[in-house]
């Protein structure tokens, strides 16, 4: 192969080769415009090529972090939690799946009996039925006690659905133990407060608007009174005018009278 010499410098030389190449090669007095035919190529270090792929396993790493991330999130976070009241009170969180996330005690009797007991990784059938044995092991329930339940969370589908499966799995539950008496209240849902706040406010411009048309009522009423005041008035006045002029009439009258009878 042949090579021309396009550059020469102390070390090295630059030359092109019949393929379009250039190449950096020991100078061996070469003098530019020389044609060689052998060379000796001088050892360069390659270019670090960035590699495509290494950007793209990147972005799809951190995408994986964030759908872990968001399923984390909307896992373990309390989707509904239900108050349990006996004479300790607890309030049991849990997730979409009902299982139970977390246990926080609302009175003083209530740290004293959730302490020791166990709830990870368990549903919340599970947890609701260990919570009242434990109530009775504790004697905080007995005969003829009350179980009182309230549910919070802002699907209306979960509350009425758990309204009515867990105090039938309760009494279910305590059948062949006491007889107690479960109530269920529910927490309205905070979206429907604002519902009822417009609704409110809405009737009250109504009002507002009613209240003008009575006045303007009153007043129509008012001014036909005053024009039938006025036509008495006129008429009084007419028949006044009338007995003027009658008088007027009967004194020339008189006067006639008295002149015949003095001739």
């Amino acid at each position: 192969m042949k090579y021309i010499v396009m550059e020469c410098h102390r070390a090295f030389a630059v030359v092109l080769d019949e393929d379009g190449r250039f190449l950096k090669v020991a100078n061996m007095h070469y003098e530019v415009g020389e044609t060689v035919t052998e060379v000796i190529e001088m050892n360069v270090q390659p270019k670090k090529k960035q590699h495509r792929w290494v950007f793209s396993l990147t972005a799809a790493a951190a995408c994986l972090l964030l759908v872990v991330s968001f399923f984390f999130q909307t896992g373990y976070a309390a989707y509904a939690s239900v108050y349990l009241t006996i004479n300790p009170e607890i309030r049991i969180d849990v997730d979409r799946e009902d299982v139970v996330l977390g246990l926080e005690a609302m009175n003083e009797d209530g740290t004293d009996f959730l302490s020791g007991y166990e709830y990870r990784n368990k549903k919340l059938d599970v947890v609701m039925d260990e919570l009242v044995d434990r109530a009775i092991e504790m004697h905080y329930l007995r005969e003829g006690g009350t179980v009182s339940l309230r549910l919070d969370a802002q699907d209306e589908t979960w509350i009425t659905s758990h309204k009515e499966s867990m105090s039938t799995d309760l009494e279910r539950h305590l059948t062949e133990k006491l007889t107690v008496t479960v109530e269920i209240t529910t927490t309205v849902p905070e979206e429907s407060t604002p519902a009822q706040t417009e609704d409110e406010d809405d009737d009250e411009p109504k009002q507002d608007d009613d209240e003008p048309e009575q006045d303007d009522e009153e007043e129509s009423d008012q001014e036909p009174e005053e024009e039938d005041d006025d036509e008495e008035e006129d008429s009084q006045e007419d028949s006044e005018e009338e007995d003027d002029w009658e008088d007027s009439d009967q004194e020339p009258h008189k006067e006639d009278t008295d002149q015949e009878e003095d001739d």
